[in-house]
């Protein structure tokens, strides 16, 4: 069964919470602040997307 679509004023947005070392933390920090994301989670959604398609492209698929 395909999830129907709403759009995206309406979209609930889901939550997930991970643990990670400070490291990766204050690399995560410094790409938001470089990329001028006004919320963290903005620039941890598109990180998440960029690694998403760059392990679909290793896989050999695509989008």
């Amino acid at each position: 069964m395909e999830k129907e679509k709403r759009p995206k004023a309406t979209r609930v947005k889901a939550r997930y919470c991970i643990t990670i070392d400070e490291d990766l933390f204050d690399e995560i920090d410094a790409y938001c602040f470089e990329h001028q994301y006004r919320y963290r989670s903005h620039g941890v959604a598109n990180l998440v997307r960029l690694g998403l398609a760059r392990a679909a492209e290793l896989e050999g698929k695509k989008k």
